[in-house]
């Protein structure tokens, strides 16, 4: 997750760490813990990566096991049903 996202809802970063890129490289990186609100599904404290170079984010496997998602490729269309 974009970095100046966190820092914007001020949420409090729980400690620093590394990750290994698909590149192969390894990058310090501090991580975060946050509420996600996916429509009207709210997940309380899921811990996310802050990212100061990349501006997209990028869903985990801790966050989309907590989802039911339906995509719909011909279509371009992903449908979150209510749980």
């Amino acid at each position: 997750m974009p970095l100046n996202y966190l820092q914007d809802i001020l949420a409090p970063a729980i400690s620093n760490t590394h990750i290994r890129s698909h590149w192969g490289e390894w990058r310090p990186v501090q991580l975060f813990l946050v509420d996600v609100q996916v429509g009207q599904l709210r997940l309380p404290n899921i811990f996310v990566i802050a990212d100061e170079v990349g501006d997209e984010i990028i869903l985990g496997r801790n966050l989309l096991n907590k989802l039911r998602l339906m995509f719909d490729g011909p279509a371009q269309r992903v449908n979150i049903p209510a749980q």
